[in-house]
């Protein structure tokens, strides 16, 4: 067998070098978030089915992509028989399918990560809302990417009548761009406002950028089907765009999970998302320091005569308590929490 390597000729095993590279890092990636979600930081919630979901498409996405550059993707046409052409494009028209799958299912786990991370109203709509909104651009651009060229042989891409293919991608991947800008908006939608150190929110907020890269893979990947198009050599001048699609892909799963890695866990599980927001006399929002259920508001009554008047007016005090806790870890934890007994005092009254 001869030698598979980059010539004049043939691009090819770059498509393949690139594509085993990126599948291995997000496996890796994958890896540690199965590890951490049941050693440091679990239950296994919705955000890991997702991004399992995501994963398993992507490997065989890239298995795809292998098989079409071993059948000729980057090579010379006038080198590739026709059969195997036909191959290409069908091998093509799959792991396209595939590709905006899997992405979906990566945008999709980043959301259910937010939402994992707080119980606020507003939060949780903003963060189903981009959950939502990934889910039906994916639909969308399956469905321009399915129907295209004759129906009867929608992988086709040598007839004349697949000229638009280029507008279709565009506007895909411009959705895609859309939904990522969304999904690096809502992190500062939820830090905000929260009274915490700048510093602070500037590490949840680097956590969460790093799926910023995605849109210059999205970008790359347009400028490259471009000059695909361009040219009638689509087999050769294919290759690149493909590189480019195997890295938005991988990396767009591996981003959904470094936000889960250690430091930034340790940072979370300070409960800078917690549910127990309280007005201070700034007219801000304080949070709770802790990973607790949802603060309860009781109301009861006293019969007996308050002991003092106040004329009409609200009274405040606070009473602070402490109780051991373990919040789900095996280490005795003893953490002080802090309840307020609000009482109003009308007609000798306490409420």
């Amino acid at each position: 067998m001869a030698p598979y390597h980059v010539t004049d000729e043939e691009n090819g095993p770059l498509v393949v070098v690139s594509s085993a590279i990126m599948m291995t890092y997000m496996i890796l990636c994958y890896l540690v978030r199965v590890f951490m979600r049941f050693t440091i930081n679990g239950p296994f919630g919705k955000d890991d089915w997702s991004l399992t979901i995501g994963s398993l498409i992507a490997v065989v996405q890239t298995g795809l992509k292998i098989s079409e550059a071993y059948a000729g993707l980057g090579r010379r046409r006038h080198l590739v028989p026709l059969e195997e052409i036909e191959r290409i494009e069908k091998l093509a028209y799959a792991g396209d399918i595939f590709y905006l799958v899997a992405l979906a299912f990566s945008r999709v786990s980043t959301f259910l990560l937010i939402a994992r991370l707080t119980r606020q109203k507003n939060h949780l709509r903003a963060a189903s809302l981009g959950a939502i909104g990934s889910m039906v651009v994916n639909i969308t651009s399956v469905f321009l990417i399915c129907m295209r060229c004759d129906l009867s042989r929608p992988w086709d891409l040598i007839s004349p009548g697949c000229s638009q293919m280029y507008s279709r991608w565009y506007t895909v991947e411009t959705l895609g761009i859309l939904v990522e800008l969304y999904a690096a908006w809502v992190p500062i939608y939820l830090l905000w406002s929260l009274q915490m150190q700048i510093k602070s929110k500037l590490v949840v907020l680097f956590a969460f950028s790093f799926r910023l890269p995605v849109l210059v893979a999205a970008g790359a990947r347009l400028y490259y089907l471009r000059q695909q198009q361009m040219h009638e050599d689509f087999l050769f001048y294919g290759a690149a765009a493909s590189v480019c699609l195997e890295v938005e892909l991988h990396y767009g799963l591996m981003a959904a999970t470094i936000p889960c890695l250690k430091p930034f866990v340790k940072l979370f599980n300070t409960g800078w998302f917690d549910t127990r927001a309280t007005h201070s006399t700034s007219g801000g929002e304080q949070y709770a320091l802790s990973n607790i259920q949802p603060a309860e508001i009781t109301v009861t009554t006293e019969d007996q005569p308050a002991r003092r008047k106040w004329n009409d007016r609200r009274h405040v005090r606070s009473q602070g308590s402490s109780a051991p806790s373990s919040a789900g870890s095996d280490i005795m934890i003893i953490r002080q929490t802090t309840a307020w007994d609000v009482t109003y005092d009308t007609n000798d009254q306490t409420i």
